[in-house]
């Protein structure tokens, strides 16, 4: 098996996870990653590599999250003036 075919699969886990917390925000704890939620994804990948999966979906999410929060207002005044340059047509 080559490490693109590794990576490929890794990539899907973590958005089988990112799609699972996302939907489950509760859920999204390292602490909280135990056999029945690394057991999700239906994969031929290792329980250590799922569980890294979902440790990276978690951070992913969080910092989007963070990220979000910070720029909330910078976003939402920018839409607002495109709204009004453009008429809120593309």
């Amino acid at each position: 098996m080559d490490l693109i075919t590794i990576l490929n699969e890794y990539g899907k886990v973590v958005n089988i996870f990112i799609q699972y917390f996302w939907n489950n925000p509760e859920k999204a704890s390292k602490v909280l990653l135990l056999k029945d939620i690394v057991d999700i994804p239906e994969t031929w990948l290792s329980a250590r590599l799922r569980k890294v999966a979902a440790r990276e979906a978690i951070e992913m999410l969080q910092k989007a999250s963070k990220y979000y929060m910070e720029h909330e207002k910078e976003a939402l005044a920018q839409w607002k003036e495109h709204q009004c340059t453009c008429g809120g047509q593309h």
